[in-house]
This record gives C-alpha cells, structure tokens and sequence, in this order.
C-alpha cells in the first residue's frame, strides 16, 4: 500500500507530458495474472483500473486544447487504414487530445432525445460506456483455491448502476446482461428499445505475450473492428457500430457491435467467395468466435490479400464471382461452374464501364488465390464478350485421373482438377527409398502415391483423418489401381 501512495504521489507531481507518458508506460505494462498462471488476478487488475483513471484524469490538467483543429479525423485513418496496438499507439502519442471515439451510435439510443442535445447526449454514451469498461472487466468466472483466495479475487457482477445512468441518458429503460468472458475480455448484452446489442470490455493485460497485446483486446480490437466493417464482404463480421480506441496510457476502449443468437437450422451457403481480410484459420475455429457465419470476435484480423487494397479490383472480383453459381457433389469430385445468360450480360455491362486492364487482373487474383478455380474458366471470363449463351463448365475426377502409374500424367491431372499436392518427395535409391506424392482430396482424404527412380507409381494407398490420426481406406497394388473399372474414383472412396 505504501507504495501505491508514492507511486500515486509522483504521478499527481507531474509536470510535462514526456513524464506522464513515461509512468503510463510503466502502468501498462502491470502484470495483471495470477503468478505462474495465465488467469487474471481481480485485485491486481482493480489497481491498475484505479492507476489508469489516475493517470488519465491527471492529464488532463497537462494538455492544451489549442491546436485540436488541426488534428487529423480517428475514423477517416481507422476506415481506411488496419491499425494494431503499436500503430494506433504511435498515433495517440502524436495527436494525443484527438477524439477518440470511433463509429457511429445507432438510432435507437437517441429516439427520445429532443434534436438540441442530441451532440451532448452522444459525447455522455461514449463516456458513460468507456468508464464501466474500467469497472466490468474483471474476471468473473474464476474457480478459487480457498477460502482466502476467494476473499482476495472474487468479483461480484452488479450492473443496477450502469441501467439506471445509461437509462437517465438516453431517456429510456435499458437493460444490461453478461454473456460470459473470453480469452480477452468480457461481453454483453444491452437491450434498448426492441434492439439488442453486443457490449464487450477488456482485460487490462500487459505486454508480455506479443502476439495478443499487438492484435487482440484493449489496444486492437475496437479499430479492427471498424475497418473489418468497412472492408470486408458483406456478412463475413458481425456489424460495428460504436466504440472507443486505447492506447499509450488510454485503456478504456470498448466496442459496440451487433448481437447475434445461434440459428441451430443456420446453413452456410455455397458461394465462390475471396476475402480482402480475415482472422487466422485457428481463430475462425474456435467454436465462438462465430455466429451463424458471421465472425463476432474482431481480434486478430489481417490482410490475407494484399492486392484488394485497390478498391476498384476487390469490387471487380466481387462481381466476378457473385456471377458464378459454383456447384459440387458431396465429395468435392465433382463440379460445376455455370454463367448464366444473364450474368453474361452483367458482365458485359461492367466492362464497359471500367477498364480491361482491372478487369483482368481481377481474373489472375482469383486464379492466384482460389486453388480450385479452373484456368479453363479464366480463360472464358476473359473472353465473355464473345459468349452469348449460358456457359456450364463441368468437372470429374475420374479414376483413371488419379489410378495411373505414370508420375507426370497424375501431376498434369492434379492441376487440371485444382487438386493440391501436399508433399512430394523423390526416390532417394542409394537408400532404398522410394518418392512419394500426397495428394489432398478433401473430407479428411488424402491419396499416397509411391513411386520409383523411373517415375512409376507401383503403390497407392488412400487414407482418412479419423481421431486426429490418419488411417488406411484402401491400399492398391500396381495390377490392381491398372484394373480397376469403375469410372468414377468417390466410389473407391466414399463407398462403404
């Protein structure tokens, strides 16, 4: 406790910026977990709440609010612009009085509101939410030990006080709901009216683990959030609405975004799609880091393609694709890509109005990151001026693609189906080791092709991912896969 007090004492003698940004510093960078463990620790993150209002309220009293005008817009940089922790970090500490509420607050919350006040009224939500994510983001599912342990870091959840402030606010009932934590933070559900909200605060964690300081939680997560959605395609997040950004010695950011409920009858659609951002595919597993299709989690996004920075060519793709009707069957053996007439037309229409250059490049993307996209098919987009019927390219993995032994006619098949080869090794004969080829024929399927010096396969085995463990379907000898009759290689695999 003493040395809370002296710390507290120096903090409040402060004269310049340089020092209080230095004991910001120094403040961020509290350990908020319990020792030898990567939970939080509630007494040490109450401290370093009560530290960062401190230091938050003592700046005040040290800035000058002269030269605001020139600062540049928050949203405008963040819209545009992936920022992480460093980045937007590195822009609170130059513009440091710049506004840092991002987003825009929904209709809802204003409804009751005379037109007069509605620009004080929206700067008291932004308040108001940015204060209790310094009071709500302690850890409220912690198992205890003991009786002491409990007693030291046990929170109790009250949100009455939040209600009835945020209610007085916005002139109208509101209710608050916890959801539960996650890795980063804790979230909520806030009712207004007939609409429902996502509300979700932060842990205060420290630097330590690069990784998720950097790209998740209190100093990434709001801004990602707002650049995920006015960048990425339609439905692939979760809607944004409002927030707060931290950073430096700021750390009650929070965000604002849409409430989604699990649909058990929810089904994907089957659409050829390219992403400009996205989460890594770890991320995306995680069973709640998605909502019936939609990421909910804004942490951790990145650019998976560069070249969609150019709005023009990420709008051309969309378009592209959003005229393609891509069908298979369920083993991903067979596929269809149809153009209808009417999209042909579509096409036609759009390039007269951009220039065949974009147009093209557009094409080569989708050819260079869609694997399972056909050259074939390239080739027609390229040419649709000269189509004037509906186009249906079909595609079949026949048996005889995959059952052969010569090495070079199963490479060329590969890459005429856009079927991935997962690894080749060459024969190494001085050891008596034969090359392989694995080849990836989706659902957990992949073929094994054994082959020697004269580039002859002799021995094919077929193998399933079961319980985390790859297991033998089908094992083929040189006489056998050079035998088999049935055309059409699913029913080797898929039969049972």
């Amino acid at each position: 406790m003493k040395k809370l007090y002296e710390l507290l004492e120096k903090i409040n003698s402060i004269q310049t910026k340089e020092e209080l940004e230095y004991r910001a510093e120094q403040i961020v960078q509290l350990n908020v977990l319990k020792k030898n463990s990567d939970i939080v620790s509630n007494r040490k993150l109450l401290v370093k709440n009560f530290l960062c209002e401190f230091i938050y309220n003592k700046e005040k009293t040290l800035l000058k609010a002269d030269n605001k005008q020139n600062y540049p817009s928050l949203n405008k940089i963040l819209k545009k612009n992936l920022y992480n922790a460093e980045q937007i970090t590195a822009l609170l500490k130059r513009f440091p009085e710049i506004n840092r509420n991002i987003g825009s607050i929904p209709s809802v919350f204003l409804e009751k509101i005379s037109l007069g006040i509605k620009k004080t009224i929206v700067l008291k939500i932004y308040e108001h939410l940015a204060r209790y994510a310094l009071k709500f983001n302690l850890f409220y599912e912690q198992e205890f030990n003991s009786e002491k342990e409990k007693f030291l870091d046990e929170a109790e959840l009250d949100t009455t006080d939040f209600e009835e402030e945020l209610s007085s606010i916005v002139n109208q009932p509101v209710k608050l709901t916890y959801l539960g934590c996650g890795f980063n933070g804790n979230g909520f559900r806030l009712d207004i009216s007939d609409k429902s909200f996502f509300y979700k605060v932060f842990y205060l964690y420290n630097s330590d683990d690069n990784m998720r300081f950097l790209n998740h939680g209190v100093f990434a997560e709001p801004q990602m959030a707002l650049f995920a959605t006015h960048n990425a395609r339609k439905n692939k997040f979760a809607k944004f609405f409002f927030g707060r950004v931290a950073g430096a010695h700021y750390c009650d950011s929070f965000l604002i975004s849409e409430y989604l409920e699990a649909n058990p009858s929810y089904v994907e659609q089957s659409r050829l799609l390219l992403d400009y951002i996205s989460i890594s595919v770890n991320e995306q597993l995680k069973f709640d880091n998605s909502i019936n299709g939609k990421i909910v989690d804004f942490g951790g996004i990145r650019e998976v393609i560069p070249e969609f920075r150019n709005k023009k060519i990420r709008r051309t793709v969309r378009i592209i694709l959003n005229c393609i009707r891509y069908k298979y069957n369920t083993y991903k053996l067979a596929s269809s890509w149809i153009i209808k007439k009417k999209n042909i037309d579509v096409l036609k229409r759009y390039i007269q109005n951009i220039d065949k250059k974009t147009y093209c490049e557009s094409i080569d993307l989708i050819l260079k990151y869609k694997i399972d996209f056909p050259e074939r098919l390239a080739e027609i987009l390229k040419n649709i001026q000269a189509m004037d019927d509906t186009v249906n390219l079909r595609d079949i993995v026949k048996s005889e693609d995959i059952l052969t032994e010569s090495v070079e006619d199963l490479i060329a098949n590969t890459e005429h189906h856009s079927i991935k080869i997962k690894t080749r090794i060459m024969p190494i004969p001085e050891f008596n080791c034969p090359g392989h080829i694995i080849i990836d024929l989706f659902n957990n399927i992949q073929g094994i092709m054994f082959f020697n010096s004269q580039n002859e396969i002799y021995k094919i085995r077929f193998e399933k991912l079961i319980d985390s463990e790859y297991q033998t379907i089908h094992e083929l000898s040189k006489d056998e896969f050079n035998n088999y009759k049935d055309r059409y290689l699913y029913t080797l695999l898929y039969k049972e």
